[in-house]
């Protein structure tokens, strides 16, 4: 899960904090994780790295026991060393195009590489359920519904190119959001007496 992609395009260091404990909940109640793991996407994994915002959010989030420690954009899909990462909203909707980007340009250079020669359509016909269940994996379709964590409200945002079994998935994770009484549980946990 990645927190903020894109309402907080200006946060301070305490919003990332809070971030991580809206996040850490909803990846708990909702997402299903025991005990998820708490990053903050920065350009190194050193502590040290990144801005003056990353920096300060680091020196927070260090004190919470479930942090890992940061955590770079190339590390989201394949090692994810967290399940929940956290940054400013400008940073986090530049990552999340740049990787939808990357899906798209990738599968599109498969479709070309594959339309070749006979015997890479043979291929490509072989490995066919394989490559569709991994299409189906990474479509936003199946993950489509970014919660807006942190108002007085059950907020789902969902893709602007949004079909409809994107919006199905956006509307079944609300469902599941306030079955988990997201809302009054992070209401809760933001409390000064929570």
């Amino acid at each position: 899960m990645l927190i903020d992609v894109g309402a907080t395009a200006d946060p301070r260091p305490e919003h990332l904090a809070q971030f991580a404990d809206m996040g850490a909940l909803y990846a708990r109640e909702v997402l299903g994780f025991s005990r998820p793991k708490v990053g903050l996407l920065s350009i190194g994994t050193e502590p040290l790295k990144g801005d003056k915002l990353v920096r300060s959010a680091h020196a927070l989030l260090a004190e919470r026991p479930d942090f890992v420690g940061n955590v770079e954009p190339h590390q989201l899909l394949i090692e994810r060393p967290a399940d929940v990462v956290v940054t400013g909203g400008f940073a986090g909707n530049l990552t999340i195009k740049a990787l939808e980007g990357g899906a798209e340009a990738t599968w599109e250079a498969l479709r070309s590489a594959v339309g070749g020669a006979l015997r890479y359509k043979l291929g490509a016909a072989l490995l066919k359920p394989a490559l569709k269940a991994l299409a189906g994996k990474l479509s936003y379709d199946h993950y489509n519904g970014a919660p807006l964590l942190g108002v007085r409200g059950l907020v789902m945002v969902a893709h602007g190119r949004s079909s409809s079994r994107a919006m199905e998935a956006a509307v079944e994770r609300t469902y599941w959001a306030a079955k988990a009484e997201v809302v009054d549980r992070i209401s809760t946990a933001l409390s000064p007496d929570g």
